[in-house]
């Protein structure tokens, strides 16, 4: 997700886990290539952390991490969920 901001501004970035997955995942999120965000988030679950941009054009990569239990025995088959970037201050 690209996020571009004209001033310094403080953002809050939330993710919420799809509520069908059938076990928790590790969510990953990097802002400009640097790792911000790494929780633990169950099904419908929504994990977030505010954080101060500066300006200019900005890049949030989001990955998951498969955790043992529910239906996951050791490989995450497929994740989903919804990033959202607010604009706070």
């Amino acid at each position: 997700m690209n996020v571009a901001t004209g001033d310094p501004a403080t953002v809050r970035v939330e993710f919420t886990a799809d509520p069908g997955h059938c076990s928790d995942i590790n969510l990953l999120v990097y802002l400009d290539d640097t790792l911000r965000i790494n929780n633990a988030v169950g099904p419908g679950r929504t994990t977030s952390l505010s954080m101060e941009l500066t300006p200019g054009d900005h890049v949030f990569t989001v990955f998951a991490q498969g955790i043992r239990g529910g239906c996951n025995t050791g490989k995450l088959g497929s994740w989903e969920g919804d990033l959202r970037v607010i604009k706070v201050g």
